[in-house]
């Protein structure tokens, strides 16, 4: 009798941390600051936020037609399979010329992982591709949106995340961005499995 619930008990746990390691952090758990990018980034906002894990939980920059935004986000949500979560950040830097002012984050949130798809960072028009790619994500891929754009695109957990911007200001910054974004999903999981554990178990 001890024997099994010892297994039945420790199948509770397992289940539990299995449970606890799929939590999903909210968007401004993995948003990037200034100060964890490189030299020559300058400021970072949000354009527009709808994260029901977040407070507030819907957010556009005032001087960005907000409304505007906020209804092109609610259209994404409204999508089959439904996403959770939707946001776009902005990244300026000095525009020194290999820092553009101005890349955009796309992240969204699907409920399961499944409910993201194979439709996602690719392009018709796509010419080229980068050497090497930074080793983010469960898969990465990388596209040149309309021959105008470099995107590095990942899947981590259920989220799809996207980095962008002019194919002219090249991508050693992206993947910078990209590698920031990813470690800061990595660390807020962790987080949140911790928090999760019984307090005895907690490391």
């Amino acid at each position: 009798m001890r024997t099994f619930l010892a297994i039945l008990l420790g199948v509770i746990i397992l289940g539990r941390e299995a449970v606890a390691l799929e939590r999903q952090p909210r968007i401004t758990q993995i948003a990037a600051t200034v100060t964890q990018l490189a030299p020559g980034w300058t400021s970072n906002r949000v354009i527009v936020l709808i994260d029901p894990l977040c407070f507030p939980s819907e957010m556009a920059d005032p001087n960005e037609s907000p409304e505007g935004w906020l209804k092109l986000a609610r259209v994404v949500l409204r999508r089959e399979p439904r996403p959770e979560a939707h946001a776009k950040l902005r990244y300026y830097g000095a525009g020194t010329g290999r820092w553009h002012t101005n890349s955009v984050v796309s992240l969204t949130r699907w409920k399961t992982k499944a409910d993201i798809g194979d439709n996602w960072g690719r392009d018709k028009d796509t010419k080229d591709s980068p050497g090497t790619l930074p080793r983010i994500g469960e898969e990465v891929r990388f596209s040149q949106r309309h021959g105008m754009h470099n995107n590095i695109t990942f899947r981590r957990g259920s989220y799809l995340i996207d980095v962008e911007c002019p194919i002219a200001y090249g991508l050693e910054h992206l993947k910078r961005l990209a590698e920031v974004l990813d470690s800061n999903f990595l660390k807020a999981q962790n987080t949140l499995a911790t928090e999760a554990l019984p307090p005895a178990r907690r490391k």
